[in-house]
């Protein structure tokens, strides 16, 4: 009895089993200081959506109700649209597969929390909030949606079959979330042997439906709290798995990462005659490419702990003042008020602008612009599925037609891109 009350008790959330399946190290506090996430307009949107969505579960709705409410409570109105039109489709995947679900033991988010005692090292207490969770008609399986409002980080292709639909979710980050849910929701149902996961993009009007027996979420639990408990205190794998990692801050191993990261960009080899090292056919153009990969990956986790340095000073300075420099200079970092950006809403305002514009329709049309972006997006919203990128295409095809469409010169930027084999040098 005392060997087992002083054994350390860890708590694992189901969105953060990801971080820990990529360094088991994130699943233990740090004696530093831990970094608290801004909530930003990306995360506010998200849970409007969230609670929008479950809005329409619980009342078991047919179409989604006003999403103002929820819009002005998260302070984002200017996001108003985009977290109807998501509610929409929310809807319309509950009215899809409620009929699968008992409806009597539907639950909107559901809370769980579980303890996984077996095993040497700390005892597991793995606790987290499923946005639905229900008892499914078919007598042996749990339900449980997922509602995903940001964008999908796997591939989507129309037409998938189950098959396909299993292999695409196993190769997204969000599996080892989705398996503790089920891992939670099989402990509470000892009397139900399978799960059935739908995973729902609302971004993209699409979801993926996936099941696990029981003997497959202990396979993976077993592999999951072994590569917890057997952590041996020293080893860390630091990358971009620590933006989201709340003792980044005080991490040895991200700490050394940190360094590493800004000795890197030195030891690229400067340019020679003939770009060597980066020639098609130089032996060592393979090693120069993957320094270039590491340090860039090491780059962007940098950028990231700035903007939350960032995020977190602003917060600071908006509630305690400026922060003197302390360097004799009387300067302190403020904060310095930007004035906002003022658009017109043409749908609203149309009639106004057409009678100071003397009645001429000509004239307003000639200032009226529109981004291919925003376009692309309200046309794929307004397609079928599997229809999106021919409809975006027939309308470019017909502007195109009517010189309607405005080039402007491009530019280049770094960013991540599908690999297509061997490219040409390229000058650094």
């Amino acid at each position: 009895m005392t060997e087992e009350a002083n054994r350390e008790v860890l708590k694992v959330w189901p969105s953060s089993l990801p971080r820990i399946n990529d360094c088991a190290a994130s699943a233990y506090p740090s004696p530093g200081i831990t970094i608290t996430q801004p909530s930003g307009p990306g995360a506010r949107v998200g849970i409007a959506i969230h609670a929008l969505a479950a809005q329409i579960v619980r009342e078991n709705l047919n179409n989604c109700p006003d999403a103002t409410g929820y819009a002005v409570d998260r302070d984002v109105y200017d996001k108003l649209t985009d977290i109807t039109i998501k509610g929409i489709f929310a809807a319309q995947t509950w009215k899809e597969i409620r009929g699968e679900f008992d409806q009597e033991t539907v639950q909107v988010e559901a809370y769980g929390k579980w303890s996984d005692e077996e095993g040497e090292g700390p005892i597991l207490t793995m606790s987290g909030y499923r946005d639905v969770q229900g008892l499914l008609t078919d007598g042996v399986s749990i339900g449980i949606i997922d509602w995903k409002s940001g964008m999908p980080d796997l591939e989507l292709v129309d037409g998938e079959d189950d098959a396909d639909s299993q292999i695409l979710v196993e190769g997204s980050d969000s599996i080892h979330q989705l398996k503790g849910y089920a891992k939670i929701a099989l402990e509470e149902h000892p009397d139900r042997d399978l799960v059935r996961l739908y995973l729902v993009w609302l971004s993209e009007r699409y979801y993926l439906l996936v099941t696990y027996t029981r003997d497959e979420i202990n396979e993976w639990w077993n592999s999951m709290q072994y590569k917890i408990r057997s952590w041996d205190k020293q080893t860390f794998s630091p990358g971009v798995n620590c933006r989201w990692c709340r003792w980044a801050t005080g991490c040895p191993g991200r700490e050394k990462y940190m360094g590493v990261a800004v000795k890197a960009f030195d030891r690229v080899p400067v340019p020679t005659t003939g770009r060597s090292g980066l020639a098609i056919n130089d032996p060592q153009r393979a090693i120069v490419e993957q320094r270039l990969a590491r340090a860039y990956a090491q780059c962007q986790v940098l950028e990231s702990h700035i903007e939350i340095f960032k995020a977190n000073l602003k917060q600071e300075i908006a509630a305690g003042g400026p922060v003197p420099l302390h360097d004799d200079s009387g300067k302190a970092i403020g904060l310095i008020n930007v004035t906002g950006k003022t658009v017109i809403d043409l749908a609203k305002g149309w009639d106004e602008i057409l009678a100071h514009l003397g009645g001429s329709e000509a004239a307003l049309r000639r200032l009226c612009t529109i981004s291919t972006s925003t376009l692309k997006t309200a046309v794929r919203d307004g397609a079928e599925k599997g229809d999106k990128q021919k409809a975006v295409d027939e309308l470019i095809a017909a502007l195109e037609g009517e010189s309607a469409v405005i080039y402007k010169p491009g530019y280049q930027r770094f960013g991540l891109i599908k690999h297509v084999g061997n490219q040409p040098a390229i000058d650094i």
